[in-house]
């Protein structure tokens, strides 16, 4: 059991080494997912979700793979010509919570843009309409109402992963440093 532990932080302190940008937003946003997952029934009180503990096991766990997704754009400082600016922020902070900070607000504009870029793509290939499957026909998905859902979406809850994420690590820092 003990090489099992070694091994998995072995893994955590070499993505921490050679993914810092990666690991801090992961981390901080998967942290934050989880928070995210478990007080989503408060967002939408008219969605039925039960409150059991399978149910909020769940949430929090696919909350924990949305904050990860969020953070798939922070590998984007991981190339050539943008790692300059993930070495100029690791030289100049020193504070690991201003790291998270920086790197989850980062990660999360990165991985919009990532996704956007991606529909704009989608939609030069497929002529301005993609075609999406509803129930035995098709109907077509419009740039106009693409960029709409972008400009409705509730940001104030998709920041909550990030600051709670960051607010819980913080936390934890905080607590370790005092035992």
């Amino acid at each position: 059991m003990s090489q099992m532990v070694e091994k998995a932080s072995g893994f955590i302190r070499e993505l921490r080494e050679y993914a810092g940008p990666f690991y801090h937003s992961a981390s901080t946003n998967a942290l934050g997912g989880v928070v995210f997952g478990l007080l989503s029934y408060y967002f939408n009180p008219r969605i039925p979700m039960p409150q059991m503990f399978p149910y909020l096991f769940l949430r929090g766990l696919f909350g924990a793979g949305a904050g990860i997704a969020y953070s798939l754009g922070a590998f984007c400082f991981s190339l050539p010509y943008l790692d300059g600016f993930a070495n100029f922020v690791d030289k100049h902070t020193r504070s690991e919570t201003a790291k998270d900070v920086i790197y989850s607000f980062l990660s999360l504009g990165a991985s919009l843009l990532i996704l956007v870029v991606f529909a704009y793509f989608l939609f030069v290939v497929y002529s301005g309409r993609i075609p999406v499957k509803v129930n035995e026909g098709f109907d077509y998905l419009y740039l106009p109402w693409f960029v709409s859902s972008l400009f409705l979406a509730n940001w104030a809850e998709v920041a909550l992963i990030p600051v709670s994420g960051i607010l819980l690590k913080a936390s934890f820092r905080t607590v370790k440093r005092l035992f």
